[in-house]
């Protein structure tokens, strides 16, 4: 069981320090084990000579340090910087692995993450493939491989406020809340020249992401929400 006094330095290498290093066999329910300790006395001098001589005043006997401050400093700089060099090193693979993965994946249109990682994009709902179809990297992908899903959209108005009109749409997005008024539908689609429509009330119309139907409808009223153009409809129902 070891118990030494020795020289060292300060966190920040700035003095020449005194320490006890010691085990203590510690009994446990199995036994027991040895915990060593390491522990500070003294802070002594910046000269080795100096702090050794101390050391050996209080009555420790210790041996002069063989390096320097300055060449404590350099030598623990040097490894600092080997080890943030291996750390960037490693970084770097990790980053190009995932990379070439990434790549691999989308080559082969399958889900490189998520509950359906593994598998082809088909795979997943039409509103999980909506939502990706937002991500700078699947976007692209998504969008080129399910053109029907993503299409495009103009900032314009469409027809007359209070016209009735009848077209073909996909619905790009629908959701519910509570309000004081009860339960809220509100349900977006595109048409086919890019026009985008809104529906929001209590009534029987529903749609799902993604879903593609011809339906007949009201326009409400030409508004404009953060800086877009929006064509709010109403007594919207499906064309069977």
């Amino acid at each position: 069981m070891q118990d030494i006094y020795y020289i060292s330095t300060g966190q920040k290498n700035g003095f020449y320090t005194l320490r006890h290093q010691f085990s203590v066999v510690i009994p446990t329910a199995f036994g027991s084990r040895i915990h060593d300790y390491d522990q500070y006395i003294a802070t002594l001098s910046t000269c080795p000579k100096k702090a050794m001589e101390k050391a050996r005043t209080m009555g420790y006997a210790v041996s002069e340090p063989k390096f320097t401050l300055e060449e404590i400093k350099r030598r623990k700089s040097e490894l600092v910087q080997a080890e943030r060099e291996a750390l960037e090193k490693r970084v770097e693979e990790k980053r190009k692995a995932q990379e070439n993965y990434l790549r691999k994946c989308l080559k082969n249109k399958v889900w490189p993450f998520g509950k359906y990682a593994g598998s082809n994009f088909s795979a997943a709902p039409v509103d999980y493939i909506m939502y990706f179809g937002k991500d700078e990297t699947l976007g692209p992908v998504l969008k080129a491989e399910f053109p029907e899903l993503f299409p495009d959209i103009i900032d314009a108005y469409y027809g007359e406020v209070k016209g009735k009109y009848s077209e073909e749409v996909i619905c790009t997005d629908s959701f519910s809340f509570e309000s004081f008024y009860g339960r809220t539908n509100v349900i977006k689609m595109v048409t086919g020249s890019g026009n985008v429509l809104t529906y929001m009330g209590s009534g029987s119309f529903r749609a799902d992401k993604g879903s593609k139907m011809v339906v007949s409808f009201k326009v409400k009223a030409h508004e404009v929400y953060n800086g877009e153009k929006v064509n709010k409809v109403f007594y919207v129902k499906e064309v069977k």
